[in-house]
């Protein structure tokens, strides 16, 4: 897809978002904690890369954890977690809060 066109903007933040929504999850005080140094308390960057790895997978094995305990199977056998319904404005153009729609050209 050709970089800068709106195919390749719409995946990119898709992409981006769902990177730092993990970032945020994994940094989550009341489970794995990774943006708070003090509970790493070991010397090194070897020792903290391994506890970094170990604090990951927590937080995959959290997330898979959750999506199995709220999916439901399809008629084909599919899992998937339904979508919860958007409220606000945004809810209506799937664009993020406070961008409206594309303007139309008058003809």
């Amino acid at each position: 897809m050709p970089y800068g066109s709106d195919q390749h903007t719409d995946l990119y933040n898709t992409l981006r978002q769902s990177q730092e929504g993990m970032h945020g999850f994994a940094k989550d005080e009341a489970h794995e904690a990774l943006a708070a140094p003090g509970r790493r308390r070991v010397r090194g960057k070897a020792a903290q890369s391994v506890f970094a790895a170990f604090l990951l997978a927590a937080a995959s094995i959290r997330k898979i954890r959750t999506f199995l305990a709220n999916a439901i199977e399809d008629p084909s056998g599919v899992i998937y977690v339904p979508r919860k319904q958007r409220k606000g404005e945004h809810a209506r153009t799937g664009l993020p809060p406070g961008v409206g729609p594309p303007e139309t050209a008058a003809a």
